[in-house]
């Protein structure tokens, strides 16, 4: 993504039409493949872009010029993919866990031609087949980076219902890996 110039940052602030179209030519290609990870048909991709957009045109005023502008909409589409989450009915209906829950212990294999024989489109495919709410929570976990707690506190699931969604995500995508490898389960 090109960083915007202060002058087009103005101009998107006044609503220039030129600038907008510019501004969404740049956040668009990023915001997709984030959304990507999270919905699985285009129409979802593209709305949930197309609200972040919206918010980032009326949160311009805001942006300071302090930190990284990608930074910046990265957080603003990030934010917007949870709260779609939240609006979704299969989001709340997440497994609830009794309490005292612990992390089943996975084996950690390691596949020496695994990076061979598996393509990013592959993995992105082995993704998008987990559960929507299993997914998100995977994803905010292994690919965003947040804490438990964090995921708990922003969408409202408990600390061991998300940790039970990122132990069920490895199994299944161990199961998945192992069946594209062609490796029988020990």
């Amino acid at each position: 993504m090109l960083q915007p110039t202060n002058d087009i940052l103005e101009k998107c602030k006044s609503r220039d039409r030129s600038s907008l179209e510019w501004l969404y030519d740049q956040v668009m290609p990023m915001w997709l493949g984030m959304s990507g990870r999270y919905f699985n048909n285009k129409e979802d991709r593209h709305h949930v872009a197309n609200i972040a957009f919206m918010k980032l045109i009326e949160s311009l005023k805001k942006y300071e010029g302090k930190g990284s502008f990608e930074a910046w909409c990265r957080r603003i589409m990030r934010n917007t993919i949870i709260d779609e989450y939240r609006k979704q009915k299969n989001w709340r209906s997440g497994v609830q866990l009794k309490e005292g829950y612990q992390d089943a212990d996975i084996a950690d294999q390691v596949y020496n031609d695994a990076e061979q024989k598996l393509s990013n489109e592959d993995l992105e495919e082995m993704i998008l087949s987990l559960p929507v709410a299993t997914r998100g929570v995977f994803n905010l976990f292994a690919i965003e980076g947040y804490s438990h707690d964090e995921i708990s506190a922003m969408t409202g699931i408990s600390v061991g219902t998300s940790k039970w969604h990122v132990s069920e995500a490895r199994r299944v995508l161990k199961q998945l890996i192992e069946n594209k490898l062609g490796i029988k389960p020990i």
